[in-house]
């Protein structure tokens, strides 16, 4: 991978070229990353927006119904609302580290105990298309299925 160091110039397996001799046009901007031909622009995914985006939302009350479940009132029914309490701490958690590998874990595991839960459910077809519409809208480079 290709990349400026703080002098500017093209560093390369740590062997230095400088821009001239290889050519390459000047980095754009920060979000740029050469891949050997051309700059792409790299846009972070914006933990922030995909996090106001779900407050408030049919997707987050469906969650934060599962996670509450008042009428859980057998063992097994409390074990399961307990399960979807810990995946939405999860899910908000992941949000504060900004982790990619936590949040997909978090999805996961609260997918799974949605599932468990017949009031509730897994996402719906509709609610899946919303949701990886919002991940692709702030730039998350994974989609539900």
């Amino acid at each position: 991978m290709w990349f400026y160091n703080a002098e500017q110039d093209l560093v390369y397996t740590g062997g230095l070229i400088s821009p001239e001799d290889s050519k390459i046009p000047d980095k754009p901007s920060p979000q740029h990353v050469w891949d050997g031909s051309e700059w792409q622009y790299q846009l972070k995914p914006n933990w922030a927006g995909l996090m106001d985006s779900l407050r408030g939302s049919a997707v987050y009350a469906k969650i934060w119904t599962a996670a509450r479940e008042p009428e859980a009132s057998t063992v097994a029914a409390l074990k399961k609302t307990v399960k979807a309490n810990t995946a939405l701490t999860l899910l908000q958690d992941s949000f504060k580290s900004e982790s990619m590998d936590d949040l997909q874990f978090a999805i996961a595991t609260l997918r799974e105990d949605l599932s468990a839960i017949a009031s509730v459910g897994d996402f719906t077809s509709k609610e899946l298309i919303w949701i990886n519409s919002l991940l692709e809208t702030h730039q998350f480079p994974f989609r539900l299925s």
